[in-house]
């Protein structure tokens, strides 16, 4: 007997069933039958059929996993029993690691579903190689996973706490509150991609870490290395600038590669009363800013070690920077500011600001 595979497939197309009849369609399998397997496919077109419509198929299968639907999924008949589903319409034993787009179909009768934001992940598909860097899966921050195999596309530790607050890593989030008095107690890399998040995404630009191990942002474990890390986004964004307080507790931070368009640094952005003590960078650690040179980056996009920017936030543009040191290489643009500490400053009120037994 031959049991039918479908392995890293997709579909981009429109698919419309007849009307007229009692049509089936999918996006990969129209009308599946049993021991059918779907692995590692996705469909990104709409679909649409008199009776019965699935993302994925319809009918029966033995076993679908690792797939993923975005496009729509819709009844155009009037035929009794009729049903749209994201994943699959129909009987399916064993259903694993499958996802469709929120609102993207009336029925889902299996998968789970994400937002488009959520979709357009380096984590997602991550999500989708069963939380591995190894797999059918290569995926960006903006854009929806392709199959490309053994294809390392790039991404930045913040795409790593991304999904690790979304509960798609191995990876625990650090202990602690994020208060003044009990800080993210971090212990890793992924889990200071975690805290940068929680600041840039909004959801805690005031929150207060403290480092209990010294840190390298190579990401070997995610398949990068010290000659070419996974690239560090500065923590605190225009938006968001980061106002809490980072102990780094004596501890230090090696390999940190930043290529940064606007304040960049460890952190980008920083103000509100901000206090960055006890860390050091290495001399592994990186600072690049590319912003473009044309003469319309505003000038607080600075270039530092440890803060690209200080702004005003909360009606208070201070910050402290106290027993720390800076031995990464630090490369600014013309015409904006750049320095071993801090780069763009937009007080002249030098007394709110105090660097402190720094260097």
């Amino acid at each position: 007997t031959c049991v039918a595979r479908f392995e890293h497939c997709y579909n981009k197309a429109k698919i419309t069933g007849d009307p007229n009849a009692k049509s089936y369609a999918g996006g990969i399998v129209a009308i599946g039958r049993p021991g059918a397997t779907i692995v590692d496919c996705y469909n990104e077109g709409d679909i649409r059929a008199a009776y019965s419509a699935g993302g994925i198929g319809t009918v029966d299968a033995q076993t679908i996993a690792n797939c993923y639907n975005t496009g729509n999924i819709s009844i155009s008949g009037g035929y009794s029993g009729g049903r749209a589903t994201g994943i699959f319409r129909g009987t399916v034993k064993s259903v694993s690691n499958c996802y469709y787009k929120s609102g993207c179909a009336p029925n889902n009768e299996y998968g789970s579903a994400l937002s488009e934001a959520q979709m357009k992940t380096w984590a997602f598909a991550y999500l989708l190689n069963g939380k591995s860097v190894n797999g059918a899966w290569s995926g960006k921050d903006g854009e929806y996973p392709v199959l490309g195999e053994n294809e390392k596309t790039y991404h930045t530790w913040e795409d790593i706490g991304q999904g690790m607050a979304w509960g798609w890593l191995t990876e625990a989030n650090p202990s602690g509150n994020g208060s003044s008095t009990d800080p993210y107690q971090i212990t890793n890399a992924a889990q200071l991609g975690w805290f940068a998040y929680q600041v840039n995404s909004g959801t805690k630009p005031g929150a207060c870490s403290k480092l209990l191990s010294d840190i390298d942002l190579s990401g070997d474990n995610y398949g990068w290395s010290a000659d070419n890390p996974i690239r560090w986004n500065p923590v605190g964004t225009s938006t968001y600038p980061y106002t809490g307080t980072f102990n780094g507790n004596g501890r230090l931070i090696s390999c940190m590669k930043v290529e940064h368009d606007g304040a960049a640094g460890l952190f980008g952005y920083v103000g509100g009363g901000a206090k960055i003590q006890k860390v050091s960078l290495t001399p592994s650690c990186s600072v690049i800013n590319s912003s473009k040179e044309d003469g319309t980056t505003a000038i607080e996009a600075g270039t530092a070690g440890l803060a690209g920017a200080v702004v005003s936030a909360g009606g208070n543009v201070g910050v402290t920077i106290e027993n720390c040191y800076n031995r990464a290489s630090i490369s600014g643009i013309t015409g904006s500011k750049t320095g071993g500490l801090v780069g763009a400053c937009e007080t002249v009120d030098s007394a709110s600001q105090k660097i402190i037994s720094s260097y």
